[in-house]
């Protein structure tokens, strides 16, 4: 069975973010407050490991019940819980998939079966992510003019 490393993994789930606009959006509009008080905290992935995994792929579900279909939804929260599980056979101690960093040496041990890394097309979700940049730069603009 073909497996890959955290890193490779980490770069499809980034590939995906990005040709879908998820990232675009979640960085630009929504400026990551699904990360909430933990940006701040020593443990932060950003004052640590760099970006998580775990983190990567997680859609806000408000964000999923405007752009995602159900079943690209349902294939992300699997291959989700499915990351979350190969994390903690690498030695991640801690049921908290987002607030606990990756270390060194979970990064190295951790391996995920290629077969896991079936995302959803890009493209259908990158067309509505579009509509609404577009809708939040209206509403911005609108805001400053008043």
């Amino acid at each position: 069975m073909e497996t890959l490393g955290y890193e490779e993994a980490l770069k499809q789930v980034e590939h995906f973010m990005e040709s879908s606009c998820l990232r675009e959006f979640c960085s630009n509009y929504c400026k990551g407050s699904c990360c909430g008080s933990c940006y701040t905290r020593a443990r932060a992935c950003h004052k640590n490991e760099g970006r998580r995994i775990t983190c990567s792929m997680f859609i806000c579900a408000s964000l999923a019940g405007n752009v995602l279909m159900k079943k690209d939804a349902a294939i992300l929260r699997r291959l989700g819980d499915q990351i979350h599980s190969a994390v903690i056979a690498a030695g991640h101690s801690s049921g908290d998939r987002y607030f606990t960093p990756h270390t060194d040496k979970i990064r190295k041990k951790c391996q995920l079966p290629a077969s896991y890394m079936k995302l959803p097309d890009p493209l259908p979700i990158s067309t509505k992510v579009v509509t609404l940049i577009e809708l939040a730069t209206k509403v911005r603009t609108a805001e400053r003019r008043s």
